[in-house]
């Protein structure tokens, strides 16, 4: 029995595509294909305001969180946004949503950030928009308006 589990948090890469497709999935993304994926994570990567982290346990990644940063044109600073945060299901209540938010909260405050926002689904109500408001986030005043730029 191992009694030393390495548990961690650390940079992914492309490579992690295939095992990032069913945290992916349990979001509400459902088509996902490992080589598309490995393309859209070298292209996020590549910008350079933009971090893609994983929560291993003993090498299996069991969740993940993702980040960017905008700069602002009305202050000296960034806005920090997490476009997409999962732990698998059978690993939650287990404190590693927790563990994936601080992380990405303290490369904020490395880089000067000054304020972090989040979106998430309405469907979520129940379980994701609970926890987000249990560890310190309040829902925004504001309207968020969306336009698909693409015809169905």
């Amino acid at each position: 029995m191992n009694f030393y589990a390495r548990k961690v948090i650390k940079n992914l890469e492309p490579s992690s595509a295939r095992d990032l497709i069913p945290l992916l999935v349990d979001l509400g993304y459902p088509h996902q294909e490992a080589n598309n994926l490995k393309q859209r994570i070298q292209s996020f990567l590549s910008c350079s305001h933009s971090w893609l982290y994983g929560y291993f346990d003993n090498g299996e990644l069991i969740g993940f969180g993702s980040l960017s940063f905008i700069p602002l044109i009305h202050e000296d600073s960034f806005l920090a946004r997490i476009s997409a945060l999962a732990v698998k299901k059978s690993s939650q209540g287990q404190g590693i949503g927790k563990l994936l938010i601080h992380h990405l909260e303290n490369v904020c405050r490395e880089k000067g950030c000054v304020r972090i926002e989040l979106t998430s689904g309405a469907h979520r109500e129940a379980s994701a928009h609970q926890f987000y408001l249990k560890i310190g986030y309040e829902k925004s005043g504001s309207t968020r308006f969306v336009k698909s730029l693409v015809d169905l």
